[in-house]
């Protein structure tokens, strides 16, 4: 398997980008979910723990150093594909801080640049990005980033069922950059939490930290049963053009 590298991250703000040591945490306290990229099998996802979704999805490992994945939407217009991982096994409760960390890159083929989105899901299908190129899908619970076709920011966005909370523009979306997205799950109580994003808008730039956001619109409350999700990466096109998501990795922390 090609993820859950051990290694201490970076995790968990207000205060900095503090250690899991630094916070008086050791490795039983949370678990990691991190993968390079370094085999992932483009015929046999399920080899190294992944799933595919979407209409045509074409993932490839490719020889970089450090590991890249491609996420491939295919030259049929409005053709989408996502990976996540196959075990829903991250969850947002009352009690459990989490961070979710991804680096991406995307480089417009066409004259329209496609639809992104990465973050945490407890649904990950067809769909996920919606074909009129406005975002995600309109009933899910997580949080994810995602630009918008033809758009040139990065928006945040919470979700429970269809209670969403959405910020515009927490960061410059920036053609064939790369660039980290990260947001930090808090719960404010057993009931209620927030989830703040943060981003660099190229690798060598400073984190911004964007507005925090209630994990649930109406009413600010977490589910009475909370619903597991997937980490998930993926990519809509919008003209008889392939486009393709660039992922050097992805990175979940949460507490046990």
């Amino acid at each position: 398997m090609a993820m859950s590298r051990r290694r201490v991250p970076a995790v968990f703000h207000p205060g900095g980008l503090a250690s899991v040591a630094a916070l008086g945490m050791d490795m039983q306290d949370v678990f990691i979910y991190e993968d390079e990229f370094f085999d992932y099998y483009d015929t046999t996802p399920a080899a190294v723990g992944y799933a595919e979704a979407g209409d045509t999805p074409n993932m490839i490992g490719t020889d970089a150093a450090g590991g890249i994945l491609s996420i491939e939407a295919t030259s049929t217009t409005d053709d989408d594909a996502y990976i996540s991982n196959m075990r829903e096994i991250f969850s947002f409760t009352g009690t459990k801080r989490a961070m979710f960390e991804v680096k991406v890159k995307h480089t417009t083929l066409g004259t329209i640049t496609p639809s992104l989105i990465v973050g945490l899901s407890d649904t990950v299908a067809a769909d996920s990005l919606l074909a009129d190129g406005t975002g995600p899908m309109a009933s899910y619970t997580g949080a994810v980033f995602f630009k918008a076709e033809d758009g040139t920011v990065w928006n945040f966005e919470t979700s429970s069922t269809t209670n969403q909370n959405t910020t515009t523009s927490v960061c410059a979306f920036t053609d064939a950059t790369w660039q980290i997205l990260r947001f930090e799950y808090m719960p404010t109580s057993t009931t209620t939490a927030t989830v703040t994003p943060y981003t660099r808008a190229t690798v060598s730039g400073p984190w911004v930290q964007g507005t925090a956001l209630a994990f649930e619109t109406s009413s600010s409350v977490i589910p009475t049963s909370p619903v597991l999700m997937h980490l998930f990466c993926g990519i809509r096109t919008h003209e008889a053009t392939a486009e393709f998501l660039l992922v050097d990795y992805v990175r979940v922390v949460q507490e046990r």
